[in-house]
């Protein structure tokens, strides 16, 4: 399953933001293991860069960063995405701007917290414990 892993799980993760962080390696530990295919926006690598810096060094920042880009696949908007989440209903320019490289990537759904964010997202927003939830229940992942 192709999914767009939403910022605020990554930072959740990189940052050990309790008590969402446990849920939020687990979505990225299916990544990892090709059990899903993980996605991510391109811009995510310096929002995350931004606020990841008042808690980490930037030596540090860089390191998880590279790290995460061995797990991910990065999605990168065009033009035409830009234009598109510009143009959308979404109120917030980075969430129309991450639904775009969601389609892109050709996802199933956005992995994210703030679902709410994304109701005018033609791909599906799911948070981690609901998705997780849905693989255990579908039998589509074994999940501790």
């Amino acid at each position: 399953m192709v999914v767009l892993i939403d910022t605020n799980i990554l930072l959740d993760v990189l940052l050990a933001r309790q008590p969402y962080c446990e849920d939020a390696l687990r979505v990225l530990k299916l990544a990892e293991s090709g059990a899903i295919k993980g996605w991510i926006a391109a811009n995510s690598v310096d929002n995350i860069y931004y606020i990841s810096r008042r808690q980490l060094s930037p030596e540090q920042t860089r390191k998880l960063l590279k790290d995460l880009l061995q797990i991910v696949h990065v999605a990168s908007p065009a033009k035409k995405d830009l234009l598109w989440a510009i143009d959308s209903e979404m109120p917030d320019l980075e969430d129309a701007i991450q639904t775009a490289c969601a389609v892109k990537a050709g996802a199933k759904a956005i992995i994210t917290r703030n679902e709410k964010d994304y109701a005018d997202s033609p791909v599906k927003p799911i948070s981690p414990p609901a998705f997780l939830k849905m693989l255990k229940a579908k039998s589509i992942l074994q999940i501790d």
